[in-house]
């Protein structure tokens, strides 16, 4: 008599596993994926505000005028028209105080004598929070808080 015990998974094992498998991955995937929007959206925020302090020693060290402008028909921003950086999809900007430079293109003119024309822009994340960026018009001085 032939006694076979084969040491392998049946097929009703090897679904379960696949299964499981599945239901994991997209977990990680759902987490992972939130977590590069997230960061998407802290490295929008470092570059406007670096954008914004570069305006500023632009017009310190040149000895003129310089103008950080927001586009709301291209969403983007930028210091030099060569160097526009695009505002993520999900983030509303937002702007109280600030200079309007044409049809739908908005900012802050920073002056050689450390002054500017100042404001507040408030930068409105997909998941509510907002970013407060404030300009202080006597001395140019930029500040940033998150508000929930």
């Amino acid at each position: 008599m032939w006694a076979s015990k084969a040491g392998g998974f049946t097929l009703v094992e090897l679904l379960v596993v696949m299964v499981l498998i599945g239901l994991l991955s997209g977990l990680i995937f759902t987490s992972v994926g939130s977590g590069i929007l997230k960061s998407e959206e802290k490295r929008f925020i470092n570059d406007f505000i670096q954008g914004l302090n570069r305006a500023r020693a632009a017009s310190l060290g040149r000895g003129t005028a310089v103008r950080f402008v927001i586009d709301g028909n291209e969403r983007t921003f930028y210091l030099d028209a060569k160097k526009k950086k695009k505002i993520p999809e999900g983030v509303q900007i937002e702007g109280e105080g600030i200079s309007e430079f044409g049809e739908n293109k908005f900012g802050i003119i920073f002056f050689p004598d450390a002054s500017s024309s100042g404001g507040e822009i408030d930068l409105k994340l997909e998941d509510g929070q907002i970013e407060r960026v404030t300009i202080s018009r006597l001395l140019g001085i930029i500040t940033s808080r998150r508000e929930s």
